[in-house]
């Protein structure tokens, strides 16, 4: 487990839920209960991994105050490496 600041830089699609069809590309915004693909990025260095590849490092949560924001599975992986 890592605890790491991150950003939702993009909202890509509203996904349904039953069928897994896209039902809106680029949505100004989501709702509680909503399912999306979204575009994470992290403020630190952090290791993670695609759900299909590795399904331990491919989990994450978003907290906002002690308050869980959101849960889901890492679908792609854009490797930037980092310089201290």
């Amino acid at each position: 487990m890592a605890q790491v600041a991150c950003e939702v830089t993009e909202l890509l699609e509203k996904i349904d839920r039953k069928s897994g069809n896209t039902i809106e590309k680029n949505p100004e915004f989501l709702k509680s209960d909503d399912t999306a693909l979204v575009k994470i990025t992290p403020l630190k260095p952090i290791c993670v991994e695609k759900h299909g590849d590795y399904p331990s490092l491919g989990r994450f949560v978003l907290f906002d105050r002690e308050r869980i924001l959101a849960v889901g599975t890492v679908k792609h992986v854009e490797k930037k490496f980092f310089q201290s």
